[in-house]
């Protein structure tokens, strides 16, 4: 594979245009997202009886393949830019919902009860002193919120607004991997200067831290006229239940399984990777920087710039799926083992040293067991990234769910890519509830251990 890096100054006018038509669509997605998301995590946040269904929505919504999510949403807001920002606020949703809960249930309950006792009212205890306090928390939320959708925007080039993605679509039909590469490296670039400028508002905010797009396509999704949703869910619902439609090579059963073996592949050699590293940080101390750099890179890495750019460099196989999977995966499994590792009471390691244990005997009966829940978390979300993003194998000829969201496509089937959509969430909630259901049978086992 071949870089030309001369076409970068020669294109210095398209690649600036692309950028800003990224970021006109990352940004306000962001914003729209934490503005939804601020009062559904206050709500969470006082209506237990809430939280659970608004957590799960959230998490359901990110099960979705973004470029289906993109195409089922064309019959309500058309083949416009406001199609590819309610796609990812939608996105940021699962991160900053649940974060911002997690900051406001991390305020301590003497800061509370100081607000209370001093007449304040709860708005203003909840301005006051509540989301300062969990200000630390939500940028975080915002930060990964924003590198994502960042990554996400060039999966929007399908429908005419994917910024730099545009640049994968171009390197890929020329069989030219230098736009692919610029375009990688921009988005890249774009999300760490975002997350860097993030760290300094974050810092600021804290107490005591000081061109005209392209043309676009006509506004068409199938048929000369839009079908509605109950059309839609009925015929989504004959397309699930026909007999035809599960039997054979391309039936609904093989796609599920050809899905299955790219996730479960995918996911396992992202484990065996990662789950040493995350290990070996957490437990020694060192390289705790690496860690939440490579997942802030990780997140950043636009999935479809690099299945694309790995396919131009080893040709069609199916290992572009498997690479950009497995790149997908790890760094989230690295960041929630060290993190886990790192929560650790230093107490309890003392303790353990105390009645005799070396190194190796407290990373394996004392740190380990505590540390497994957020290990589980890092790998049940890993597990649904995969699953969801499984389908980008159709994407370079190959098999699994994503064959029907990209055949849709080419065939205008908006039933198709709505089925695709469908049977990839129900396959990413199913695994999440599978290795839930591990995660509590791992802590019945080893309930003394864990104390």
């Amino acid at each position: 594979m071949t870089v030309e890096w001369g076409w970068f100054p020669d294109h210095a006018d398209e690649l600036t245009r692309l950028t800003l038509d990224h970021l006109a669509t990352a940004v306000p997605a962001v914003l729209l997202g934490l503005l939804i998301a601020l009062p559904l995590a206050v709500l969470a946040h006082r209506v237990r009886t809430l939280r659970g269904f608004l957590l799960g929505a959230s998490n359901i919504l990110y099960t979705i393949p973004s470029l289906a999510f993109f195409v089922l949403l064309l019959p309500v807001t058309g083949l416009t830019r406001t199609t590819a920002i309610v796609g990812l606020t939608a996105y940021t949703l699962v991160v900053l919902v649940r974060n911002t809960v997690e900051g406001l249930d991390a305020v301590p309950v003497k800061a509370r009860e100081a607000s209370k006792a001093m007449g304040t009212r709860p708005l203003r205890t909840l301005l006051t002193v509540e989301l300062p306090l969990a200000l630390p928390v939500i940028m975080a939320g915002v930060r990964v919120a924003t590198v994502m959708s960042i990554s996400l925007v060039s999966v929007a080039s399908y429908i005419g607004y994917g910024g730099l993605g545009q640049l994968f679509t171009d390197g890929f039909q020329r069989n030219f991997p230098t736009p692919v590469v610029a375009g990688v490296l921009l988005t890249l670039l774009l999300a760490l200067v975002a997350d860097a400028l993030l760290v300094t508002v974050q810092w600021l905010c804290t107490p005591g831290g000081a061109a005209a797009p392209p043309g676009r396509p006509p506004s068409s999704c199938g048929s000369e006229r839009d079908p509605t949703m109950l059309e839609l869910l009925k015929n989504l619902a004959s397309w699930l239940t026909s007999s035809a439609q599960w039997s054979g090579p391309e039936g609904i059963a093989t796609r599920v399984l050809e899905h299955l073996e790219y996730s479960v592949l995918a996911t396992l050699a992202a484990a065996v990777i990662a789950l040493p590293i995350g290990l070996l940080i957490g437990h020694t101390g060192r390289g705790a920087f690496l860690a939440v750099n490579l997942s802030s890179f990780g997140r950043a890495l636009p999935t479809v710039g690099l299945v694309t750019l790995v396919f131009l460099a080893g040709g069609l196989s199916v290992w572009p799926v498997y690479v950009s999977l497995v790149a997908l995966a790890v760094p989230v499994i690295i960041t929630n083992t060290y993190a886990g590792m790192a929560a650790v009471d230093p107490e309890v390691k003392d303790a353990a040293k105390g009645v005799g244990l070396r190194g190796h005997q407290i990373l394996w009966q004392v740190e380990l067991p505590l540390a497994l829940p957020l290990i589980m978390t890092g790998v049940r979300l890993a597990t649904v990234q995969v699953v969801a993003t499984a389908t980008i194998a159709a994407y370079v000829s190959f098999g699994g769910l994503g064959r029907y969201v990209f055949d849709g496509l080419a065939q205008r089937d908006l039933v198709q890519v709505l089925g695709g959509a469908a049977l990839v969430a129900v396959l990413a909630v199913l695994a999440d509830l599978a290795l839930g259901g591990l995660t509590r049978l791992l802590f019945r086992g080893r309930p003394a251990t864990a104390r």
